[in-house]
């Protein structure tokens, strides 16, 4: 079965197509457009050069979040376009878990970080035993020198990756951990693709497919007074 993956979480725009053994093509771009712009071209263009008609896909998977809403939008509304039309179900794949499958096979815990703005984060800990994912820490936002003192009370290798590594790194080098390198330090769809394939009894109908936000909107939080 041919899987087409999406990740739209950050700043990158990710598209992949890939079976449970191989990865059949990847587009992977960070630009100044939005992925509303992008992300259909490239599924378009990746689509005519690995020569998979869209009839040959049996599933998508989506980054569900957290990470940025729009982004987060933009994805979710492209899969739910595409599952419609090609009447397939979608696969919700954490943002946080994705970013740790790029670290597959570390032997140090797997720390992603995406900037949530405010000097806060997204983040998790997580690591593999054999090739399952142990989680350590749940998915939560807040403040990074929150994780990092939790990172710290750990007497354990610890290895960052994700886009808010760029903004503490100083902080994070200056522990002893250690960050990504950059070919694995940002969201990739083929590792959106490679989780949803051991993820495939959650796939769900297009009307299930929900966004985990893990924090209310600004509009949100202003209606409820917390702004």
């Amino acid at each position: 079965m041919i899987l087409l993956a999406i990740e739209t979480s950050g700043k990158v725009a990710s598209v992949a197509l890939a079976t449970k053994s191989k990865i059949i093509a990847e587009y992977t771009i960070r630009n100044d457009l939005t992925h509303s712009e992008t992300l259909m071209p490239m599924v378009e263009q990746m689509l005519a050069t690995s020569g998979v008609d869209k009839r040959e896909i049996g599933m998508l998977a989506c980054s569900n979040g957290p990470g940025s809403f729009t982004g987060l939008r933009i994805g979710a509304a492209t899969a739910k376009g595409l599952a419609m039309g090609l009447n397939f179900k979608i696969v919700p794949v954490s943002s946080l878990v994705a970013l740790a499958y790029n670290a597959y096979g570390q032997n140090a815990l797997i720390a992603p970080i995406m900037d949530a703005r405010r000097n806060e984060v997204y983040t998790a800990l997580y690591s593999f035993v054999g090739e399952d994912l142990k989680c350590y820490i749940q998915p939560k936002i807040c403040p990074f020198d929150d994780m990092l003192n939790s990172a710290a009370d750990i007497s354990e290798s610890i290895v960052f990756l994700g886009d808010a590594t760029s903004l503490h790194a100083e902080k994070i080098l200056s522990e002893g951990f250690e960050i990504a390198p950059p070919h694995k330090l940002l969201q990739s769809a083929a590792s959106v693709a490679m989780t949803a394939f051991k993820h495939l009894d959650k796939a769900v109908d297009v009307n299930d497919f929900k966004l985990d936000y893990i924090r209310l909107s600004q509009a949100e939080r202003i209606m409820l007074g917390y702004e």
